[in-house]
């Protein structure tokens, strides 16, 4: 197990993203391609999952009408063709939605909008590809100064532009898809690999032992391609590959 914990934080994240994977992500886009839209009840089982729920507001009324997730699927769901170009663009989409969405999601004060990090969560289910999601640990990761969220999430996605995370996420779903695992994506390996390197260190450590537990309990030979993949992909970007302190996660 001690030689287990020395892997990189690549490794880890690889071994986190498919176990998220198997959980929740590939339900939810295939609920969404069934669907063939982003309805408002999965509006709210992935904003349960990724703790952003709360930013929405309960239905009023006692009928099958959610008027707060309705508006955030509609929103998302016509800003979703203009979502394209580098990362600083696509969140400025991200900025338009917000301020579509009706004061009691994003707040009264359009300076200060609450569901930051809950639109750039949904918009990656519509539009994963190139895309990776906004919280306040990712943004620790990357030294972005504690402040408002919509100026946090400007900064981060401008440090990654600036990083080569295009490049970078290009490079590691080619290792990917050559892999026995080919369904995972690169941009939430990269996603893991940055909220483990800003939480706390009693944090990242407890999700390496879910990881650890994860992995003992998957049958042998998908254990050994999942782990094949996870060192190909720590090979391949590196200890730190978005890290601006020179080299150490952030403890905070």
């Amino acid at each position: 197990m001690a030689e287990m914990r020395d892997k990189s934080l690549i490794y880890w994240a690889t071994i986190e993203h498919h176990r998220w994977w198997l959980c929740h992500d590939q339900v939810y886009l295939n609920l969404l391609a069934k669907e063939g839209q982003l309805s408002p009840w999965i509006v709210r089982l992935i904003a349960k999952a990724y703790g952003v729920n709360r930013g929405i507001p309960r239905a009023t009324d006692t009928g099958p009408s959610d008027p707060a997730a309705t508006a955030i699927a509609d929103a998302l769901g016509n800003a979703a063709q203009q979502f394209s170009g580098t990362l600083p663009q696509r969140f400025s989409v991200c900025v338009n939605i917000l301020r579509q969405l009706p004061p009691g999601i994003r707040g009264a004060e359009s300076a200060t909008p609450k569901f930051v990090s809950g639109t750039t969560k949904l918009m990656w289910f519509l539009k994963p590809a190139g895309w990776t999601m906004f919280d306040s640990f990712a943004a620790n990761a990357l030294g972005i100064a504690r402040g408002k969220s919509s100026d946090r999430a400007r900064l981060f996605y401008a440090a990654l532009e600036k990083q080569g995370f295009a490049q970078k996420s290009e490079a590691g779903n080619a290792v990917i898809r050559a892999s026995g695992i080919p369904e995972l994506y690169a941009e939430r390996v990269i996603d893991k690999y940055l909220w483990l390197a800003g939480c706390t260190q009693q944090t990242r450590e407890k999700a390496k032992a879910i990881c650890e537990a994860y992995l003992q309990g998957l049958p042998s030979k998908h254990a050994e391609d999942l782990q094949a993949l996870a060192s190909a992909l720590a090979n391949l970007l590196g200890e730190n590959p978005f890290s601006e302190n020179g080299g150490e996660p952030y403890a905070t």
